[in-house]
């Protein structure tokens, strides 16, 4: 769907896709268009063995964070000088073309999206970094590369799954990029990585041609769907979790079209009789994980309750 998304607007960016297990890579085999490279797992722990040596003591979910900055680094060896590399998270989804994000960026050689968190939550949130991971772009360049580096080193050190002494993750780092490198360039305009994080109080419009834009009539470029979760016909939104409760207007002309979108992707999946059993990812440890667990059920009751859910049986 991310890829449906970006090749709408771009027939011609080089995508690369890492598949986490042999499941994902013999799926993507049979059905990812010739247009996009595979890699799986081994490649990039065979390109860096240093990788093992972290994946024995992390969780599956830490380990993920710790691939980030080696798929980058993988992607630059592939690519010339100056390229761009640019990491995007599989739950994002464009409503324009991806264009308008490198414009912004322009030469600079490192980009990063605030999470534009609103004051009721800012606070309690600072913890998980001021920048979200789910657009990340670096040059082939001197710079880039010693960003990268750095972070890829970070990232080997600690990647823990719990917020710790300003570090989180993967994502933690990304504050340190401005004050430790140069051509670093925060990419602050509210149209990229609309999140559940940051719609509280925006208005979404729909403008005479169908684009879907923000209250100042400013086209969203992409919307980063994070948390979205299935309970029984329902697929539950994370607004909630983040204190922002969705309006009709974002449900109607986001979230309806993106998850219609995901259910055509489903059904063509079954018709090929592709779909199989896909482990999933467990945040937390402990306790933390029980609580986690029982808030985030209660969480997708409420959603369901205050329409921040939508009824997959009832889309068309």
């Amino acid at each position: 769907m991310l890829l449906d998304s970006i090749r709408k607007y771009d027939s011609e960016s080089i995508v690369f896709l890492l598949c986490l297990d042999s499941e994902t890579f013999e799926l993507a085999q049979d059905l990812a268009p010739k247009q996009v490279t595979l890699l799986n797992l081994e490649e990039i722990e065979g390109r860096y063995p240093e990788l093992l040596d972290a994946k024995a003591g992390r969780t599956k979910m830490e380990y993920v964070f710790t691939l980030t900055p080696f798929l980058l680094r993988w992607v630059q060896e592939k690519t010339n000088d100056n390229d761009l590399a640019i990491y995007l998270d599989a739950d994002l989804f464009f409503y324009e073309s991806p264009e308008s994000v490198i414009e912004e960026l322009g030469p600079s050689e490192i980009g990063i999206i605030p999470h534009s968190y609103p004051s009721n939550i800012a606070q309690s949130l600072r913890k998980y970094g001021l920048y979200n991971v789910g657009w990340v772009g670096f040059r082939n360049s001197q710079a880039g590369r010693q960003c990268l580096d750095w972070w890829a080193s970070q990232c080997l050190e600690w990647c823990g799954d719990e917020p710790l002494n300003g570090k989180y993750a993967d994502q933690g780092y990304l504050d340190q990029f401005p004050n430790l490198f140069e051509g670093v360039k925060v990419l602050e305009n509210r149209e990229f990585n609309l999140a559940p994080w940051n719609t509280r109080g925006q208005v979404i419009l729909t403008d005479s041609d169908g684009r879907v834009t923000l209250g100042d009539h400013t086209p969203l470029t992409f919307f980063h769907f994070h948390g979205l979760k299935r309970f029984g016909k329902w697929m539950v939104t994370s607004q909630l979790n983040y204190r922002s409760p969705a309006s009709k207007s974002l449900v109607e002309h986001v979230y309806k079209p993106y998850l219609q979108a995901l259910q055509t992707t489903e059904r063509e999946l079954e018709r090929t009789k592709s779909v199989r059993p896909m482990q999933k990812l467990v945040r937390g440890k402990g306790a933390r994980k029980w609580v986690r667990n029982l808030l985030g059920k209660a969480l997708m009751i409420a959603s369901v309750l205050t329409g921040n859910a939508v009824d997959m049986s009832r889309l068309k």
